[in-house]
């Protein structure tokens, strides 16, 4: 995923769909797609850390891009016959603003770490589960998971 432009693939839907029923059933859980949902968030995030492949792939290829633009871009400066912008990180860069919900993209050398990508996304997914819950104790339930200890 750090690679190869593979956001916009399908079979990451289906390894999300294979690691999602491999793992209900060792845990001896049926769960809807809104616990699902919060499953795939991490731990400190209120899930249990089974990050969904769909979600992450966006933001595993955009960090290193980002990394290798400058040199990149010095390479193919002195190549007038390519273009100069990658049609790839583009894509990419697309799906990830509709999965963070337009949040800015990172800039600088916060541009160069997953995690500044990647949390918008999860900050966006933990909304939608947010506004889906309906009752407040399953509300409460969430917030409780991702509040601190009380010691």
């Amino acid at each position: 995923m750090r690679c190869s432009p593979c956001a916009n693939q399908p079979a990451l839907a289906e390894y999300d769909n294979l690691v999602r029923k491999e793992s209900v059933p060792s845990q001896n859980l049926d769960l809807s797609d809104l616990q699902w949902l919060q499953a795939s968030l991490p731990v400190k995030e209120g899930g249990l850390g089974v990050r969904r492949v769909t979600s992450l792939a966006p933001s595993a290829f955009l960090a290193p891009a980002a990394s290798t633009d400058v040199l990149q871009q010095q390479l193919l400066l002195h190549s007038p016959t390519v273009a100069t912008t990658d049609t790839a990180v583009s894509l990419a860069k697309n799906i990830w603003s509709s999965a963070a919900q337009n949040s800015p993209l990172p800039i600088g050398l916060s541009a160069h770490k997953q995690s500044a990508w990647d949390k918008p996304v999860m900050a966006s997914e933990r909304l939608e589960l947010n506004n889906s819950l309906s009752n407040p104790a399953d509300q409460a339930r969430l917030l409780a998971t991702t509040s601190p200890p009380v010691l």
